[in-house]
C-alpha cells in the first residue's frame, strides 16, 4: 500500500522527464542525429527535468540532504557527458566519457562510504 501511495504522489512529478525523453526519441530517434544546438538541449532535456525533481524535493547543505546534493552533482555531469556526445565526431567523445565517468564514480563513491 505505501508503494502505491508513493507512486501517486512522486509518479505525477517525473511526467516532465518522461515528456522530454519522448520529445528526444521522436525528433532523433533515427541514427542520424544532427550536430546542432536544437539536439543538444532536446538531448539534455530530460537529466534537467530530473535536476528540477531532485531540487523540487528540497535541498539545503545540511546532512539530510547530503544524498540529494550527490544526486545532483551526479545529474549535473551526465548532463554535461550528453551535451559533449552530441558533438561527439568533432572531438569530443572522450570529455564526453570523462565527464560520464565523474558522474559513475561519484554516485558509486557515495554508496561504497555511505
Amino acid at each position: 500500500m505505501q508503494f502505491i501511495f508513493q507512486l501517486k504522489s512522486i509518479g505525477p512529478k517525473l511526467v516532465p522527464f518522461f515528456k522530454t525523453a519522448t520529445i528526444y526519441f521522436v525528433l532523433f530517434g533515427d541514427d542520424t542525429r544532427p550536430e546542432s544546438p536544437l539536439c543538444c538541449i532536446v538531448k539534455c532535456l530530460p537529466i534537467i527535468s530530473l535536476m528540477f525533481f531532485v531540487l523540487m524535493h528540497g535541498m539545503s547543505f545540511s546532512e539530510y540532504y547530503s544524498y540529494s546534493r550527490k544526486v545532483l552533482a551526479g545529474l549535473v555531469f551526465s548532463c554535461i557527458g550528453d551535451a559533449f556526445m552530441v558533438w561527439s565526431t568533432a572531438g569530443y567523445f572522450i570529455p564526453g566519457v570523462a565527464a560520464f565517468a565523474v558522474a559513475q564514480v561519484h554516485c558509486r563513491l557515495h554508496i561504497m562510504y555511505s
